[in-house]
């Protein structure tokens, strides 16, 4: 699964986490979102120390636009998602 990106959401708990630290440690490059920021930082934070290239950024509040994370994700990846 190497050389490829997934945009994953709920990436801090549940399913969610168990998909991204899954894909991040196959090789697949990762951008997570969630709700809640310092749980995203501590979830990236704790797979960069085991190597796998992963970011994340948090989730606007329900009714407002995803376009920043969105964003986010191509831009800190060097490629669209």
């Amino acid at each position: 699964m190497s050389g490829r990106r997934r945009f994953l959401t709920g990436a801090t708990s549940g399913t969610g986490l168990a998909v991204t630290e899954l894909l991040a440690h196959r090789g697949v490059a990762v951008f997570g979102v969630a709700r809640g920021e310092e749980n995203m930082r501590t979830v990236v934070r704790r797979l960069r120390e085991e190597g796998p290239e992963v970011d994340g950024g948090r989730v606007p509040a329900p009714g407002r636009r995803y376009g920043n994370a969105a964003s986010h994700a191509g831009a800190s990846h060097g490629k669209p998602l």
